[in-house]
């Protein structure tokens, strides 16, 4: 019996040396984060495309629904995965809600805006990597590694939810700034639960119905083997036009 919980807690801690050298995760739900905020709460809907440096781009379209609510879908890839499936990635859809919670005056361009998000999403994806683990015959003592193969990231179904902030603002005629932070739980087969983070801070040029922007930040997640983080940058182009009344 002894030599059992021995071996048992032995293949244990062998495993969770290996995933600490590989990355083992469940994806973000929601890669992309938008430009400044607030111009659905002025009766507009959007259409918007970003890529990061991790080359994940998304596509994303918003309407609003109701004064200062906004229903929103999205579609967030791995382009590295996708072109070869060794890698680990994903290709998540979701969809959530954004509501404006500070706004300046209907009539009035400029000011502080603050909204909130939350949202749902599923697909494919994570990091699964290959490990090898020490196996000890309890008899003999003798040692021998078995490689567990890791799943590719098309063979991973994922499912999770997310929610955000973001607080900013237009401070002259075409210049937007904001902050932006998003918390992120995610799933995926084989692999444990995930908690994401990112907080990125950008500005955007807004010369018309098209705006573009580019933010920085940092990007994390953790779960029961590990833990990671780096820096995050990304750049979108946003398509906005007025909803019929």
């Amino acid at each position: 019996m002894h030599r059992t919980h021995l071996r048992n807690l032995l293949l244990m801690c062998v495993m969770a040396l290996s995933a600490a050298c590989n990355r083992v995760y469940a994806p973000p739900i929601a890669s992309m984060h938008p430009g400044t905020p607030g111009h659905f709460s002025r009766g507009s809907g959007e259409v918007a495309a970003a890529f990061d440096n991790f080359l994940v781009a998304g596509l994303r379209a918003g309407v609003p629904v109701y004064d200062a609510l906004a229903v929103e879908l999205g579609l967030d890839a791995s382009l590295g995965a996708i072109a070869d499936d060794e890698r680990d990635g994903w290709v998540i859809a979701h969809s959530g809600v954004r509501y404006t919670a500070i706004r300046p005056p209907k009539k009035e361009r400029n000011g502080l805006v603050l909204d909130v998000e939350f949202g749902f999403g599923a697909g494919a994806g994570g990091g699964d990597q290959a490990i090898g683990i020490i196996v000890v015959d309890p008899d003999t003592g003798d040692t021998t590694t078995v490689t567990q193969e890791g799943l590719k990231w098309n063979e991973m179904p994922a499912f999770g939810g997310y929610v955000g902030v973001g607080v900013g603002g237009i401070l002259m005629d075409h210049l937007g700034i904001f902050f932006r932070g998003r918390w992120q739980l995610s799933a995926a087969r084989r692999v444990p639960a995930t908690m994401w983070h990112t907080h990125v801070l950008g500005v955007e040029w807004i010369p018309g119905p098209v705006g573009w922007w580019l933010s920085g930040g940092v990007v994390g997640y953790v779960n029961d083997l590990q833990s990671n983080s780096g820096p995050l940058f990304q750049m979108g182009l946003a398509v906005r036009f007025d909803m019929p009344k």
